[in-house]
């Protein structure tokens, strides 16, 4: 047979975006499979599929501000924009909206909490936004998990992508939470603006992934 690492990479395919198959990896044997997510919709901001964190932020990779902005306007600057990948956006203050050339895996966390000098849950009307572009991928952050909303649990000799696996083959499982250091990952039927924001974890010790909308289709 033919041994293969799991792969996280995407191929485009007539406007569809296909995952290669999986084989046999050396922590256990992982079925062929093929998952085919929706039609691409890249031309509008607004209309990408794109994660949520409230109360977060990248602290200081902050590239371009608009003011008077809405949602949808800041996800369609963002798109405009060849550099950006990411967005940060409050209602508040006429609508607010930073535009970043960063990602939260990319600078190693998001800062939660209160901004310094700043009032206690100064952040929390801000919402951290990155767009998935309907390829299956997942958000990493990195020192983050979702606290209390545990469907299932995978122990030991787990990675990223045998958890990412097992995650897209459960129809109710939306994230997961990720412990390096004892193989293991919690499945959830929940992601981070469900419930109002991630748990910052200062230790370093999970690591917090939202998968995006896929349809999965099994080949035996």
């Amino acid at each position: 047979f033919w041994v293969k690492p799991f792969q996280l990479k995407v191929r485009s395919c007539g406007g569809f975006s296909v995952y290669p198959a999986a084989h046999l990896t050396m922590a256990a044997w992982i079925p062929s499979f093929l998952i085919i997510c929706s039609m691409s919709k890249a031309a509008s901001g607004a209309s990408r599929e794109w994660a949520a964190v409230p109360g977060a932020v990248i602290e200081g990779e902050n590239d371009e501000l608009k003011h008077d902005f809405t949602l949808d306007q800041c996800k369609t600057a963002c798109t405009a924009a060849g550099w950006c990948k990411s967005i940060e956006h409050t209602d508040r203050y006429g609508g607010k909206c930073q535009l970043s050339r960063k990602t939260a895996s990319e600078v190693g966390e998001l800062k939660t909490g209160n901004f310094k000098h700043y009032p206690a849950n100064s952040m929390q009307h801000i919402t951290y936004y990155e767009p998935l572009d309907g390829t299956c991928q997942t958000m990493h952050i990195p020192k983050a998990a979702l606290e209390g909303h545990n469907r299932k649990t995978l122990s030991g000799h787990q990675t990223v992508a045998s958890c990412t696996q097992e995650c897209l083959a459960k129809p109710w499982c939306k994230s997961f939470d990720w412990h390096g250091n004892s193989g293991s990952c919690w499945l959830s039927d929940k992601k981070a603006s469900d419930v109002g924001g991630l748990k910052h974890n200062s230790d370093g010790t999970c690591d917090y992934y939202e998968l995006a909308p896929c349809q999965t289709m099994h080949i035996p």
